[in-house]
């Protein structure tokens, strides 16, 4: 998710928006560069590790980043 610069902190602080995992900065004066469809990853490319990172998703019910999280804690 895309929010204005120097707005990151009150959106995850925020109870709505605080589940969002990737919230990042932007210049509202320049558009944020649009994801590639199907880039499930963020790697830039569509391919076999979108499909199985989805099929985690769906068997698991979380995405890869709560999975790393909760092994923090």
């Amino acid at each position: 998710m895309y929010v204005p610069q120097g707005k990151t902190k009150i959106y995850e602080n925020a109870g709505v928006w605080q589940d969002f995992y990737d919230i990042q900065e932007w210049d509202p004066s320049t558009p944020p560069t649009p994801e590639l469809e199907g880039d499930v990853n963020h790697d830039g490319v569509v391919d076999v590790a979108d499909i199985t990172r989805v099929a985690s998703i769906i068997l698991t019910g979380k995405a890869k980043e709560e999975e790393d999280l909760e092994e923090e804690w």
